[in-house]
């Protein structure tokens, strides 16, 4: 009976002490989404472009990056470059509207993995390390 209430314990102790993204890079598994702004400009950016009849590969090639690249940037996954955007906006016409999302994307500070901890740092009130 002792065991088990010990062991209740340390495994609460440790459920309590491990931040998410810890856990996330044990299992293997990533719930972190990239930014909205990401996410929002890649979709519009897409949206622009099929609407023009313009496919991935001429973007792609008036850009000078790959179709995967322009891919990435569609889905959210990666920044959308300015240079990307600027371009995208010229061949569908967009009237300065994808141009327009520049000043909304910049880099995350730190790494996906990261973003739960720095939560927590902004919170922390002292700071223990054994």
């Amino acid at each position: 009976m002792a065991f088990t209430s010990l062991r209740s314990v340390v495994t609460l102790g440790i459920r309590v002490g491990v931040y998410q993204s810890e856990v996330v890079a044990v299992s293997g598994r990533n719930n972190s989404q990239p930014p909205v702004a990401w996410r929002y400009s890649g979709n519009q950016m897409k949206r622009w472009r099929t609407k023009a009849n313009i496919s991935r590969e001429q973007l792609a090639e008036a850009a000078n990056y790959s179709p995967d690249t322009i891919k990435s940037m569609e889905q959210g996954v990666r920044m959308p470059t300015p240079r990307v955007l600027d371009v995208a906006d010229e061949l569908c016409r967009a009237e300065g509207l994808l141009s327009a999302a520049k000043d909304y994307l910049q880099r995350e500070k730190f790494p996906a993995r990261a973003q739960d901890f720095m939560e927590r740092e902004r919170e922390a009130i002292s700071f223990w390390s054994y």
